[in-house]
């Protein structure tokens, strides 16, 4: 763990050098692709991040059940989003 100065938040890091923990936020990382998978916040709450083949993010779905949508063209632009 690591204090960061002026800050009340403590991170930990992988030997990767990705964020995994903090006081607020614990984060998840997928095996294969090595991108956020989600994360826990403070209260307990989970976020979770999806990604098609290309490795484009496709959903982020809130603790509620909502999700915010990406969907991107041949060329992986991303030409539309549902939030």
């Amino acid at each position: 763990m690591e204090e960061i100065p002026n800050k009340s938040n403590a991170f930990c890091w992988s030997s990767v050098g990705r964020v995994i923990f903090s006081k607020t936020t614990q984060f998840t990382y997928d095996a294969d692709s090595n991108k956020l998978s989600g994360f826990r916040d403070a209260r307990g709450n989970d976020v979770l991040y999806a990604y098609d083949s290309c490795g484009n993010l496709t959903s982020i779905i809130y603790e509620d059940g909502t999700q915010d949508k990406y969907f991107y063209d041949a060329n992986g632009w991303l030409v539309n989003e549902i939030c």
